[in-house]
Parts: structure tokens; C-alpha cells; sequence
């Protein structure tokens, strides 16, 4: 019990993450996740098996199958059940924020929880009435947890670390996102010790090349997916490209006042600062190469 007191004081997001959250119980699962909740209300998982594997997200659909052993198992009412996944989802994420702030940028306690809550606060998680959605944020914390534990010198938690990984690339775009983590990593390293170490960063980008060519080669979408989460090259408009990017940046407009009072305080404050040290600090350039690797 003591620990997990420890526990909370430590990461104390935790709390504010449930208490953000508890919505979620009251809202029901929704979009294609309808499917899902007549898969289980039948208790028969077929329709939703070609479903996932027509779409080629074999993980997924094992994750699915674990949630309907806990159902059948503990005979847990599964809107309940897909709840509490995707509050868990959301704090293992969380979490692996936290971690990475620490470890990229050497933030405290209080300012890692600080980021983990901005992220809990985020306008995009209304979205998560939906599990499939949660099935995403673990696939994303799966990405980050395996990137986080390959750096490991224990032989077996690299293994392991790896092993994460690959089930992480059920969302296609960890397979550039982990890539993306991994070269800030070795810019982190050249920053700090000016030493240029490629190894681990050569070994993800084997591992996500191989994957993406296994996957399309072995285990392509088909059916109604055929095509679907692989590269045309022939079909790349820069123009869509642009509007897409565009589109995507909208979600960050709801933060702009966080800068927008920090240059105000400095401003108030007479303290001396110049926007070109932006383009000069390591941190800066680190925080602007995680959000190209996450776009």
C-alpha cells in the first residue's frame, strides 16, 4: 500500500488522468467500435476476425482476443471492460511521456508531470469513445516503452524492447515514428557527449524496413482493404500533402497561448531573450524534431 502511495505522489498525473477520464465510463463505445461491442455481445468474434485481418492489423485483433478471454473469464460487462482499456492505454502513454521528457530534456519530477498533464489535456481524447482508438494509444505506447527499453545494455530487455516494437508497427506510422525517436536519440548523444553513436539507430531502421517489406509482401490488406497503409509513390500530391499538414497543425492552435504568456512574462520580467536562440538551442531543436517525427 505504501508503494502505491510512493507511486502516486511520484506521478501524480495519474489521478488528474483518471479524474480527466471519468467521462469516458459514462459515454458509450461508438464509430467502428460497434462492431466490436456485437462481436461480444454475441460472444462470436468471427465478423470482427476478417474484419481486422482484411485490414492486415493482426495485433490488434490479438489484443481484441485477450479483452474477450477477460470477458468470458471474469464475466466483466465488456463496455466496462473497453473502458478501463483505454484509461489504461492512456496512462501507460502518458507515462512514457513523462519518462521522455526526463530523459530527453533532464526535467524534474514536477516538470515531467507538467507535460504528462498537458498531454492528458490535449483536445483530441473526446475521440476515445471509441476502443479502437485506445487499440491506436497502446500501439502508440507500445512504440515508445520498446524505444525507450532497446537503449537498455541488458541483452534481454533489448530483445524484449524489440519484440514491442514490431507489435507496435500495427499502426503503420510507428514504422517512420520509431525511426524519428531514434535519430533524436543519437542527436541527444552527439549534443551532449559529441559522440555520434549509429549503432541502435542503424539496427530500428533495418528492423522497420524489413517489417514494412515483410508486411506487404506476406501479410497485405485485402479485400476491401486491398491497397490499404502502403506507399504510392506515384500517387503523392505535395499540394494534399500541405492541406493535410495544415489540417494536422490545427490541433497545436489551441496552445498557442502557452507561448504567447511565456514571451509575455519575459517581456514583463526584462529578461533577455532573442527568438534566434530558439534555432540554436539542442532542447529546441529536440522538441522540433519530435513533432516532425510525430506528424
Amino acid at each position: 500500500m505504501n508503494r502505491f502511495r510512493e507511486l502516486l505522489i511520484k506521478n501524480y498525473f495519474i489521478l488528474f488522468t483518471i479524474f480527466a477520464a471519468i467521462p469516458i465510463f459514462f459515454t458509450p463505445n461508438t464509430w467502428d467500435s460497434a462492431i466490436l461491442l456485437y462481436a461480444f455481445d454475441i460472444e462470436n468474434l468471427n465478423g470482427v476476425e476478417s474484419w481486422f485481418k482484411e485490414a492486415g492489423i493482426y495485433f490488434q485483433f490479438f489484443v481484441i482476443q485477450i479483452l474477450f478471454l477477460i470477458k468470458k473469464t471474469l464475466h466483466i460487462n465488456h463496455e466496462f471492460l473497453f473502458d478501463v482499456f483505454t484509461i489504461g492505454s492512456l496512462i501507460l502513454f502518458t507515462y512514457e511521456v513523462k519518462k521522455y521528457s526526463e530523459q530527453f530534456f533532464s526535467l524534474d519530477n514536477k516538470w515531467s508531470n507538467f507535460c504528462a498533464i498537458l498531454v492528458i489535456t490535449f483536445p483530441v481524447w473526446p475521440s476515445l469513445n471509441s476502443v479502437n482508438l485506445a487499440l491506436y494509444v497502446f500501439c502508440f505506447y507500445l512504440a515508445l516503452v520498446g524505444h525507450r527499453l532497446f537503449f537498455s545494455k541488458n541483452f534481454f530487455v533489448k530483445l524484449i524492447a524489440l519484440l514491442l516494437i514490431l507489435f507496435s508497427f500495427s499502426i503503420k506510422s510507428n514504422l517512420a515514428f520509431v525511426i524519428g525517436l531514434s535519430f533524436i536519440h543519437v542527436l541527444k548523444n552527439y549534443f551532449e557527449k559529441k559522440i555520434l553513436i549509429l549503432n541502435n539507430f542503424l539496427i530500428l531502421i533495418t528492423l522497420s524496413s524489413a517489417a514494412y517489406i515483410v508486411d506487404i509482401n506476406y501479410f497485405p490488406p485485402s479485400g476491401f482493404y486491398s491497397g490499404y497503409n502502403q506507399i504510392k509513390i506515384n500517387e503523392i500530391d505535395i499540394f494534399l500533402i500541405a492541406k493535410s499538414f495544415y489540417n494536422f497543425c490545427t490541433f497545436f492552435i489551441f496552445y498557442l497561448w502557452i507561448p504567447i504568456i511565456f514571451l509575455f512574462l519575459i517581456k514583463l520580467k526584462n529578461i533577455n531573450f532573442q527568438i534566434k536562440n530558439v534555432f540554436i538551442d539542442s532542447n529546441y531543436i529536440l522538441i522540433f524534431l519530435i513533432f516532425c517525427a510525430s506528424v
